[in-house]
């Protein structure tokens, strides 16, 4: 924790860690968050739909997509390609392809192919100097495409295919690949890292040895070993923060 003489300073108020930060964001744009059981990892859902119907397809078919057979696994799986073009990573194919398994049936006399054509949407959360990153990915009932542009396209055409979505889902379709959303626009303008915050003390310092910062001799400790214990200080905190380190590195100088 952060140092509180006094008790006045309180985790989701003061300071956040990465989850809370997923956790305030969730907050204020009313959706489901689904946390990793890492800390540093998470995602925002807005629903499951599903892609079967003339409509959807027809939807589908004008932006660009296209159903693929696969003759050699005859009706075992079904294909949604992404045909529009697509960014050239080097050394990796394209990931542009859903794939959905064939439901099973108990019915023999049920002569029709149904396949589970579910996908959910979700937005991957990635935290940023400047706030956080949402990244709109779509994720169907078996393999689904890893590249950005073709979830962020077929994200974009079911949140138009679907009414009462999320606002925040809404203006993810709006933006061709990722939506950044300022610490300023999250109501946390002036939020930094504690390491961040720990670089610009050691820079007015003069010098900082490394070899101090990783004795933990600092509360907060500037040099955390996992992302999910990095803390991030808003603004009216800094000052204090920063006191207490001053007076931290005065005692073990003294000391020592």
């Amino acid at each position: 924790n952060l140092p509180n003489k006094e008790g006045i300073v309180e985790r989701g108020r003061d300071f956040f860690l990465p989850v809370d930060l997923f956790r305030h964001l969730a907050k204020t744009g009313e959706v489901r968050l689904v946390e990793w059981s890492n800390g540093t990892d998470a995602w925002l859902t807005f629903g499951e739909f599903s892609l079967d119907g003339a409509e959807v397809n027809g939807l589908l078919e004008r932006h660009g997509f296209f159903w693929q057979d696969h003759p050699d696994v005859g009706y075992g799986i079904k294909t949604l390609v992404d045909g529009n073009w697509q960014e050239r990573n080097v050394g990796c194919s394209p990931s542009r392809e859903w794939i959905f398994p064939l439901l099973p049936t108990d019915n023999i006399f049920d002569l029709e192919v149904h396949y589970d054509l579910t996908v959910e949407l979700r937005a991957k959360l990635v935290i940023c100097q400047q706030g956080i990153v949402l990244f709109p990915v779509v994720v169907g009932s078996h393999i689904s495409a890893s590249d950005t542009l073709p979830n962020a396209r077929l994200f974009r055409v079911l949140v138009k295919a679907n009414d009462g979505l999320a606002p925040l889902a809404r203006k993810m379709a709006e933006v061709d690949k990722l939506l950044g959303i300022s610490w300023a626009g999250l109501g946390l303008e002036g939020i930094r890292r504690v390491q961040d915050l720990f670089s610009d003390f050691s820079t007015v310092r003069g010098y900082l040895p490394e070899s101090l910062a990783e004795m933990k001799i600092f509360c907060p400790n500037p040099k955390s070993e996992r992302r999910s214990e990095d803390m991030y200080v808003v603004a009216s905190a800094q000052a204090e923060v920063i006191k207490d380190w001053r007076d931290q590195l005065r005692t073990f100088l003294e000391l020592n």
